[in-house]
């Protein structure tokens, strides 16, 4: 068995949290689930798999360790091997049976070194991986590391990632060079019009390729831009 990445454990734990939404308020109650193995065929950057046998077969790679860690234990710290067994279903995608949220969640933030921040809305891994706090478990955010959009949000994250005010001359110090020469000797209206392309605009940049789905939390945007005052990040949960 090859084994798998971090960074594919990471969208298949995510993933397999995400596809049972009814569960969020129920963490602990158990489950079987149908998962789609075309979804890791549309996930190039992190597999490169071209058909669906072959996510199939990475998809059952990824379950048997997911086993194989022993996060399934019963009451008695006997490892549970009816937990997370599959069936392969007529289309070729699986149906994985003992599935709870709960567990999976607490596997999340071991294959992340336990670096969950709670108080945050969004925060970074130590591999500049972004997740989103919602509900009761993280959610992994697909950005493109090598974006203009990402480089401007990890720009605000890394100035201050509890949140706060950034002032346009501390994001462009930091950002990079080809954002950094279109903030150039522009005036306010036209540097806030730029960085809300990167990171506020729905149709465009951070918030279309997250799909977080919501733009405000606690009644306040995730990020604001305002001449005269720089970019505000409500990063506070």
């Amino acid at each position: 068995m090859n084994v798998p990445t971090k960074k594919a454990m990471l969208w298949f734990v995510s993933k397999l949290i995400e596809i049972r939404e009814d569960t969020k308020r129920t963490p602990n109650h158990i489950a079987d689930i149908v998962f789609d193995c075309n979804d890791i065929v549309k996930e190039k950057s992190t597999f490169n798999i071209s058909d669906k046998a072959q996510a199939q077969n990475k998809s059952i790679e990824m379950l048997a360790l997911i086993k194989n860690d022993g996060v399934f234990l019963d009451s008695l710290n006997h490892f549970d091997g009816n937990r997370l067994s599959y069936e392969v279903l007529l289309e070729g995608n699986l149906l994985i049976k003992g599935y709870q949220i709960e567990v999976l969640s607490g596997y999340l933030e071991k294959i992340n070194g336990n670096t969950i921040e709670k108080s945050k809305i969004i925060f970074k891994n130590s591999d500049g991986d972004y997740f989103l706090n919602r509900g009761n478990t993280p959610k992994l955010l697909k950005l493109k590391k090598t974006s203009l959009y990402y480089s401007a949000l990890d720009t605000v994250y890394s100035l201050r990632p509890e949140g706060g005010i950034i002032s346009f001359g501390d994001f462009a110090g930091r950002v990079l060079s080809k954002i950094k020469k279109k903030l150039a000797n522009k005036g306010d209206n036209v540097k806030c019009k730029i960085i809300r392309s990167y990171l506020t605009d729905k149709s465009n940049g951070f918030l279309r390729a997250s799909k977080i789905g919501e733009t405000t939390f606690n009644n306040k945007p995730l990020i604001e831009c305002e001449p005269g005052t720089g970019i505000i990040f409500n990063n506070k949960k």
